[in-house]
């Protein structure tokens, strides 16, 4: 009965993709709740198939024919498909991959990066074909960075491929298992199944042990360790990592986590500055110190420092302009703020919140005509934002145009601006225009 209960336990925390309503997704379950992950997948792939040819449909043509195994199919739907040249792309790595051709799989894979370099599922897949590849280092490098993501995607190919790959690598012996590359599958499986984090850890065990990339070993062990809320226990697997690799920037950011959990700000700030400094272009080191210098320590000068290093190094680099934007027009140099958020539109037009951040320089430099059309451009590309409705009111009602800005201020209020100033400078537009009834309603109601 304990047992019983045990395992009714574990099935329960599970997600859902292990539940398949077929003979063979029953039979799939069973073999993976008996450390069978290669028999599992196998299985799974045919409850997907026999689905497939009794009407289930996925949503995508090209990805219904590569789970009915009709690898031609699928190629033609791809080109032929809805899904866009990311979609096709993906398929064509896909197929590829199901070819047994990981090189050809990976020519793919690199446009989908170059378009998207965040994009989990391509390195998900991309991760795949180096492992078919017999490139344990690469692979564990684009798996770490998918699973950056706050979502790792849906696509249920990769899902079956890493399942299936997990297990081919446990069935070797010697140095051929790669016990840190199965530790870092096993950290992707915890996603949908938490029992895998224990393998993780002990697969990141026998990496350090067998000195197999210990330094990434020592990051899954931590991040496993994290999740279980042994915090001290974690921030020592990240800094044995930092010790074997000072440039590993996923530890270093991990680490971060921590400090800024225990308010150890000056520890916060010397390790996120660490992260950046190991890998200056990457996105995710970049915002965590960009929150740190400006949320935390209230340092403008600090991410003006930082961004202008990454301009040097990636001039297109549109967060960077962006931020450069934003920290030249906080410590008042609105046309500095001006030129950045100018560059970051040359480079991102259809980004709304740079052109707020236009509209909001020009309006310091009282441009006003100018900060009117940045504004109602804003709006045009994001008609769900209130921020642009905000700036435009504000500039009207500078302007003592009062009439505009109380129907900016109410369409701003009506698509969520929460700001308690802007429900003032709304009474006060009401008040101006002598239309006081309003004007009273209206701060009756911010009471």
């Amino acid at each position: 009965m304990l047992a019983w209960v045990l395992a009714y336990q574990h099935v329960k925390r599970m997600d859902g993709v292990w539940f398949q309503p077929s003979p063979a997704g029953a039979w799939a379950l069973a073999q993976y709740l008996a450390g069978d992950y290669v028999g599992a997948a196998r299985a799974y792939r045919t409850h997907y198939r026999e689905a497939v040819a009794s009407g289930w449909s996925s949503g995508d043509p090209a990805l219904d024919a590569l789970l009915a195994g009709d690898l031609d199919r699928a190629a033609s739907a791809a080109r032929t498909g809805t899904s866009g040249e990311r979609g096709f792309l993906l398929t064509m790595g896909d197929i590829a991959l199901e070819r047994g051709r990981p090189d050809e799989a990976m020519t793919f894979l690199r446009q989908a990066l170059q378009r998207a370099p965040d994009d989990a599922e391509a390195l998900l897949l991309a991760s795949l074909a180096h492992a078919r590849a017999d490139a344990p280092g690469e692979a564990i490098v684009d798996l770490t960075h998918a699973l950056r993501q706050s979502a790792i995607g849906a696509r249920v190919t990769i899902f079956l491929r890493i399942l299936e790959t997990t297990g081919e690598l446990a069935r070797r012996q010697g140095a051929g298992r790669q016990p840190c590359l199965l530790a870092h599958y096993h950290r992707y499986l915890a996603v949908f199944d938490a029992s895998n984090g224990r393998r993780a850890i002990g697969y990141a065990e026998q990496a350090i042990r067998a000195a197999d990339r210990p330094a990434d070993a020592y990051l899954v062990r931590g991040i496993l360790l994290d999740r279980q809320g042994q915090r001290d226990r974690a921030l020592e697997a990240f800094l044995k990592a930092l010790e074997i690799d000072p440039r590993h920037a996923e530890a270093y950011r991990w680490a971060t986590f921590i400090y800024s959990e225990r308010g150890d700000l000056r520890n916060e700030y010397r390790i996120a500055r660490a992260a950046f400094d190991a890998a200056p272009t990457d996105s995710f080191y970049l915002d965590h110190l960009d929150h740190v210098l400006m949320e935390r320590l209230g340092d403008p000068n600090g991410v003006i420092a930082v961004m202008q290093r990454v301009v040097e190094v990636d001039p297109d680099n549109v967060r960077a302009h962006d931020r450069l934007g934003y920290a030249w027009g906080f410590i008042g140099d609105q046309a500095r703020s001006m030129s950045h958020y100018q560059q970051a539109i040359r480079l991102e037009p259809a980004n709304a919140t740079l052109h707020e951040g236009l509209g909001r320089a020009l309006h310091r430099l009282h441009r006003t005509d100018e900060a009117l059309a940045a504004y109602r451009r804003a709006a045009e590309i994001a008609p769900r934002r209130y921020q642009p409705h905000t700036g435009l009111a504000s500039v009207y009602h500078d302007g003592r145009r009062y009439r505009e800005a109380i129907a900016e201020y109410e369409t701003a209020v009506r698509l969520g601006e929460p700001a308690p100033g802007t429900q003032a400078a709304l009474c006060a537009a009401y008040h101006a225009v002598s239309e006081l009834p309003r004007a009273v309603d209206c701060l009756e109601r911010r009471r």
